[in-house]
Order: C-alpha cells, then sequence, then structure tokens
C-alpha cells in the first residue's frame, strides 16, 4: 500500500458534527458523507495492523464458515473502509458480511468506495484489537488435486478509503494475509475408502 501525507484538516471529526442532541440523524448523515474527505486530506498520524482471526482455515467441502476482520490501532480511530479480496473465488465465496455493531456504524454512503466500512461515533474506538467485521463464506472446489487453497487479504485502492484517526489523521495500514484450505471431494472418497481398507485388515 502507499500512504502519502496530505493536510488540511487538524481539528477533530466531531467537529465537524452538528451539536444539537436532537439531530443525530443528520449528524450522522453528516458525518458519512465526511468520511471520504477526510481521508482524501489527512496526514499520517497513528498506525494500524490489519487481518483475520486466523492465518489458516480448513474448512471442509460445501461447508459455510465465519472469518472475522480484527485490527490492532495504536491510536484511537474514527473510520476505516477496506475492499476484501479472494484469489479464486471457485475455492471460496463470500455470501454475506456485517460489520461489528457496536463499536461501528456501518457505512453505507454513495461516496464511499470500498465494499467494507465502519464509523465510531460520537466516540472512537480506543488503542488494541478490535474486531472489525465477520465475513461469511462458503467452502467448494471444482479441481482434481486433492487440496485447494485461496488466498484472502485486505486493502484499498482508493484515496477516500483507509483507517481515520480521532484526529483526522489517516493512519499508515499494514495488512496480513489468510489462507483457506479446501479439500477435493474426490479425495474425501479415497481417505474413506482407505479407512474402511485398513479396518478391514485388522
Amino acid at each position: 500500500h502507499n500512504v502519502a501525507d496530505r493536510s488540511g484538516f487538524g481539528e477533530p471529526h466531531n467537529s465537524l458534527l452538528l451539536e444539537d442532541k436532537d439531530m443525530i440523524g443528520v449528524r450522522k448523515t453528516v458525518c458519512l458523507a465526511a468520511v471520504g474527505l477526510l481521508l482524501l486530506g489527512s496526514p499520517v498520524l497513528g498506525a494500524v495492523t490489519v487481518g483475520f482471526d486466523q492465518t489458516d482455515y480448513y474448512v471442509g467441502y460445501g461447508e459455510t464458515f465465519d472469518v472475522n476482520i480484527v485490527a490492532t490501532f495504536d491510536i484511537e480511530m474514527a473510520a476505516w473502509g477496506l475492499d476484501f479480496n479472494i484469489a479464486d473465488d471457485t475455492v471460496a465465496w463470500l455470501d454475506s458480511f456485517a460489520i461489528e455493531d457496536p463499536p461501528w456504524d456501518p457505512v453505507v454512503s454513495p461516496l464511499a468506495g470500498f465494499l467494507l466500512g465502519g464509523l465510531s461515533f460520537p466516540t472512537c474506538v480506543g488503542v488494541g484489537t478490535h474486531t472489525l467485521a465477520t465475513l461469511t463464506m462458503t467452502a467448494g472446489s471444482d479441481f482434481d488435486p486433492l487440496e485447494m487453497s485461496t488466498d484472502i487479504w485486505l486493502s484499498y485502492d482508493d484515496e477516500d478509503e483507509g483507517f481515520l484517526d480521532c484526529y483526522d489523521g489517516l493512519a499508515e495500514v499494514y495488512f496480513e494475509e489468510a489462507t483457506i484450505h479446501v479439500p477435493e471431494p474426490a479425495s474425501l472418497a479415497l481417505l474413506a475408502l482407505g479407512g474402511i481398507a485398513l479396518l478391514r485388515r485388522r
């Protein structure tokens, strides 16, 4: 990833929001619309390591399973936006996802150029390791090898994506990948036959 130093926003993000308690809905709308602009114009201040709750997932053919996206912050964070990538979506594919709420409000906006996004309002999310979202996936394989696998990773390609800290700084992001391993159905049948043969020999 490439993170460029940018300037233009120096006040805490809460200063962008209306102060009237009766205007919470409007405040959220304003903040959602501003997330992309904040990420465009923010200097780098903090750092984030983001990846998954496991580095290797071993799942059965046709199995539905969950993958949690986790991130470690070294500074309080206000908002984030990421893309999810899978190398081979015939080995496993994304069925649905849910942003961890609370503490994150899912970001759904015409300005959002990312698949996954969250906003913490009005309080930022503190330093430490946090779950961002849960991906629900299904495993499958139509190929001949005894085991298929595919890599999954997170990224951001646009300037309006990434992690925004509580002081309008665009954090530097370190990504960690994971691998999904799926046995091919024919191999499972061979293993079963081999087990039966061993039992008969006994």
